[in-house]
């Protein structure tokens, strides 16, 4: 079904934090027990990439494919490497998931996290990040 993403959140380091508000037009839809939620980036520097959301029982997976590829998986109490695509290289980074919410109705829903980003540089983040969806007036189904 098209929905309307709406994704808030913060982003800290040590010595800054950052707040993050984007709405995109998308989509959702069951995979199993899981919820994939899609849309197109509209980011500086990331336009024509392809965002991706699989929302399962234990985890959540973010899959960007375009000119800047990312594979985040978030699963509370467990570290994954990563690889984030940029123009001047690729960075290694290590996952750790702290929280993962989701409240996944017919219509909609909403995909809470907390995750550290640990990049080889020793450069830590916290993230904090939501992902409220919600199906457009003429598309609502079931999920």
């Amino acid at each position: 079904m098209k929905v309307k993403i709406d994704i808030t959140g913060t982003r800290k380091t040590d010595k800054e934090r950052e707040s993050l508000r984007q709405s995109y037009l998308g989509t959702a839809r069951r995979v199993g027990e899981d919820v994939v939620i899609s849309y197109l980036d509209s980011l500086d520097g990331f336009d024509a990439t392809k965002t991706n959301i699989r929302v399962a029982p234990d985890m959540v997976r973010i899959f960007r494919t375009g000119p800047y590829n990312t594979d985040l998986t978030i699963q509370p109490g467990v570290s994954h490497c990563s690889t984030y695509s940029t123009p001047m290289g690729d960075m290694l980074f290590t996952v750790s998931g702290q929280k993962i919410s989701s409240e996944i109705r017919p219509d909609g829903g909403v995909v809470r996290m907390e995750y550290d980003m640990d990049f080889e540089e020793g450069y830590i983040t916290n993230t904090k990040m939501d992902f409220r969806f919600e199906a457009l007036s003429e598309e609502r189904e079931r999920l």
